[in-house]
């Protein structure tokens, strides 16, 4: 649910930029991004950063000030960097991937 929602907040300022090839390509990109944060779910453990991000995002386009808003949109760019430079393993090997849910027989 928090992958579907990041990727719902992104798309929808992606369609906002109201520039058609950024959000083709931005779109095309969307699920290797999905796959990335699913493998990678401690990334974004820290919701209330997230949320403060995406608010400080918003809150930037509201106010009509583009360079309120290309700050706000760096700071978001630059945490999310961090927490995925410092989740990265040391050895260099991809993350491992979550173990299969299993259907509960009966």
């Amino acid at each position: 649910v928090l992958i579907d929602l990041d990727l719902q907040f992104h798309r929808e300022i992606w369609r906002l930029s109201g520039n058609v090839f950024l959000e083709k390509v931005l779109l095309g990109l969307a699920p290797q991004y999905r796959i990335f944060l699913a493998l990678n779910v401690d990334i974004h453990a820290d919701l209330a950063e997230v949320s403060t991000l995406h608010g400080e995002v918003l809150s930037a386009i509201a106010s009509g000030s583009a360079a309120r808003a290309r700050a706000a949109v760096r700071a978001h760019l630059e945490a999310s960097s961090r927490r995925m430079i410092v989740g990265m393993p040391s050895d260099g090997a991809p993350p491992s991937a979550p173990p299969p849910r299993r259907r509960p027989r009966g």
